[in-house]
């Protein structure tokens, strides 16, 4: 018996002896494991993994590139003989004198200063117009015969499109084409902190008829450079290139950001004949509520708003509201001009104060306010009442 129990008792030393080692091991190993960190980094050790951070917040104060507000029209000629704008000219430039009020107006011309003095005493009202304007500018531009690869360049609105890339590389600002015309101020998307913004048209296409670039935008480096290479003759694989360059910095090129705007934006309907009816063509009994704007209070008030909905008030909108711009798609009128324009057989300063189609009531608040201003000048013409 005495040797059974010395047995049990020789046991259960080792089994205590074992315990107090597994528990002096485990107390320096936890030590060795907690000196190999900081004491911040202590308290998580025993801790669920980490998860994945989120990302810090935009530093509010970093510094923003804004797209200048310097417009630019091109106005090349097919010869340096005759030097003249029509109404749909000055509409696109006095827009965005009115809207924009910007810095600098610059029309890019190959026509020589002699023929732009003569323009200045013009008996054309509206090239006169344009030409006093006080902060147009016009500056003279070679535009270019061939490619770097000796591709012939021919037509105008080709060259047109190789000078506007030069000048938005050497200025910044905003282009647009002599049938685009401003309704809305561009303020807020100068400054939204995007280097270039573009529009799509209709069945979403990129167009090249308004764009707004920094000097250091990278699309308009890429587009410039490229379509130097790339240009066949062909307007749409100018096109086909700017799509392309603009929807792969959109997704790949963060900090150098490009934006595309849906196409009420810039190009509401397109040049297709149903679209041009809906423009231009007029509306003999169309007397929708619609609010002019001097009419508009300077300041908007949400909720007289929604006291105005609660109570029925009508819509008080029209067919622009939603843009920032027009694309008139001039080239598209060619054809039907009366069954359009009606009694005033065309686009002019009759066709646009009678706000009896939607392009007028677009264009006409521009309009109307050169008249006020004497800028230029309306005689309403006659109706036949008989």
């Amino acid at each position: 018996m005495d040797r059974f129990a010395s047995s049990q008792r020789c046991l259960l030393g080792l089994l205590v002896g074992f315990v107090a080692s597994w528990f002096l091991f485990h107390h320096v190993c936890v030590e060795i494991h907690l000196n190999i960190f900081t004491p911040e980094q202590r308290q998580g050790v025993h801790a669920t993994p980490a998860q994945p951070s989120l990302p810090a917040p935009i530093d509010p104060s970093s510094p923003r590139s804004d797209i200048p507000n310097i417009v630019h029209f091109i106005e090349l000629l097919p010869d340096t003989t005759s030097f003249a704008f029509g109404l749909s000219q000055f509409i696109a430039v006095y827009s965005a004198y009115y809207y924009l009020r910007p810095e600098t107006i610059y029309i890019h011309t190959n026509a020589h200063e002699g023929m732009i003095e003569a323009a200045r005493r013009s008996g054309n009202q509206f090239t006169r117009a344009i030409m006093n304007l006080p902060n147009v500018v016009f500056r003279h531009t070679v535009p270019p015969r061939h490619t770097s690869r000796g591709v012939p360049i021919e037509r105008l609105q080709h060259k047109a499109d190789f000078v506007m890339t030069k000048v938005l590389r050497e200025f910044g600002g905003i282009y647009l084409h002599t049938d685009v015309y401003v309704v809305k101020d561009f303020a807020p998307l100068l400054q939204s902190g995007f280097k270039a913004i573009l529009g799509l048209q209709k069945h979403g296409v990129i167009y090249n008829r308004l764009m707004m670039c920094t000097t250091d935008s990278h699309l308009l480096s890429a587009f410039d450079e490229l379509q130097d290479m790339d240009f066949n003759g062909w307007t749409s694989r100018s096109e086909d290139l700017l799509a392309r360059v603009a929807a792969e910095l959109s997704m790949f090129d963060k900090e150098n950001q490009v934006l595309v705007m849906g196409q009420n934006a810039f190009f509401p309907l397109s040049g297709e004949d149903p679209d041009i009816w809906e423009m231009y063509r007029m509306q003999e009994n169309w007397d929708p509520h619609w609010i002019e704007e001097s009419e508009r209070l300077p300041s908007f008030d949400i909720r007289a708003y929604m006291e105005y909905l609660q109570t029925g008030g009508p819509a008080s909108w029209n067919r622009w509201d939603m843009s920032w711009a027009i694309h008139g798609w001039s080239s598209s009128l060619r054809g039907n001009i009366l069954e359009l324009f009606g009694e005033y057989g065309g686009l002019n300063l009759d066709y646009i104060m009678a706000k009896k189609s939607h392009f007028a009531r677009g264009v006409y608040p521009a309009v109307k306010h050169a008249i006020d201003m004497g800028i230029i000048e309306w005689i309403p013409m006659e109706v036949d009442s008989s």
